[in-house]
């Protein structure tokens, strides 16, 4: 019986470099997506097209109010075009296995064409689950972006929490 989970996704992102101090960690996160689930097998898409900036992190917190309209278009735009390069990989294929004894997530995520292992905890029950991840986009080909000649960059780390629960649709 394979069970349609839907869910959200966050991606904390966070800076370094010399002139990090006047940068910020931030929040983007993913609303809609769609994992499926048939028996311990989870496959799914992640549409790469589909994110919006939460905020700026301040103390672990997310500051909504802190991103302007037009900062957010252009922290996407790079996201899209310089990170994600989501015109030529518009979705990441995540897949796997959910071993309910261990609650350990153990699969593969292709992101920009390239597959990586990834292992996770996973908290909850039948039908709903949460969790965070901790990935290294290098992993995936992906070089941490830079500003300022380097002066700013992120980290070759990305935070993903996610939340699923059971849709109503069963097949």
């Amino acid at each position: 019986m394979t069970r349609e989970l839907s869910g959200h996704m966050t991606f904390r992102v966070y800076k370094r470099g010399v002139l990090s101090r006047v940068a910020h960690d931030l929040q983007l996160s993913i609303a809609q997506v769609t994992l499926k689930i048939d028996g311990d097998r989870v496959s799914g898409s992640i549409p790469m097209n589909s994110f919006t900036v939460d905020g700026f992190l301040t103390g672990g917190s997310v500051d909504t109010g802190s991103v302007s309209i037009k900062d957010a278009a252009d922290i996407l735009k790079k996201v899209r075009t310089i990170v994600l390069c989501s015109d030529d990989h518009p979705t990441a294929q995540l897949e796997g296995e959910l071993d309910r004894e261990s609650s350990v997530f153990k699969g593969r995520l292709t992101l920009r064409g390239r597959t990586a292992e990834i292992n996770t905890p996973v908290k909850g029950s039948v039908g709903s689950y949460e969790g965070t991840i901790e990935i290294t986009p290098t992993r995936w080909g992906i070089a941490p972006y830079k500003a300022l000649f380097g002066a700013i960059q992120l980290q070759d780390r990305v935070d993903i929490g996610f939340q699923f629960c059971a849709s109503e649709r069963i097949r």
